[in-house]
């Protein structure tokens, strides 16, 4: 459809009846404006993976899956803090083939839990809310981190654009472990203030105590 937008701009309108001259003009107004509309990012499509993250990249298409047929491993961790009988808890959860040069996202939610160490499993699937989250590095935000090979980008080190956004749609617990699925759009910063757009993100995750 693009190719013939751009082929009809070119071209001379012929002589026509009225009727059909008036239908042609509409054609042709709508297709002068598709000529001069930038196009939008082509949407990421929606993976049949178990776990997976996919989104485009600074307008590329990028995605890291976890399936039979791919060999992209997922890796669960936990960050703690812990006292007498205060603790604090956070979740994260990566998908990538983790070598050295291999690209890698991840997406964590930092100091989630806090309170009575004993609690802490008990309470971990009322953790994970439907709905949004807003991006940050303290308790009850979201961050994510790709790391391209050579460096790291993350949410946490820039300030997110207002049309940013991460939104849990579904929650639910897979024996001791809780399956996250949702939508996301960020900006991503590595440590020197460069940034890439991750944009029409899509993910299914799974996290553990």
């Amino acid at each position: 459809m693009a190719f013939f937008y751009a082929t009809l701009c070119n071209q001379p309108q012929k002589p026509l009846s009225i009727l059909k001259s008036l239908g042609l003009l509409g054609l042709l107004l709508t297709a002068l404006s598709a000529c001069t509309k930038e196009p939008n990012t082509v949407l990421a499509p929606v993976s049949t993976a178990d776990f997976y993250m996919i989104g485009n990249l600074d307008g590329v298409y990028a995605r890291q899956e976890v399936s039979n047929q791919t060999s992209t491993q997922i890796a669960h961790f936990n960050d703690y803090g812990q006292g007498v009988d205060f603790c604090t808890f956070g979740y994260g959860c990566a998908l990538g083939n983790f070598g050295d040069t291999d690209p890698m996202f991840q997406v964590s939610f930092p100091q989630l839990f806090s309170g009575d160490c004993a609690l802490q499993k008990s309470s971990f699937h009322g953790l994970f809310h439907t709905g949004a989250w807003q991006y940050g590095g303290s308790t009850g935000k979201v961050e994510i981190t790709y790391f391209d090979g050579k460096e790291s980008w993350s949410t946490s080190f820039g300030r997110q654009p207002e049309t940013a956004f991460f939104k849990v749609r579904s929650s639910y617990m897979v024996g001791e472990s809780q399956t996250l699925g949702g939508t996301f759009s960020c900006k991503l910063y590595n440590t020197s203030g460069a940034s890439k757009i991750f944009e029409n993100g899509r993910f299914v995750l799974n996290f553990k105590p």
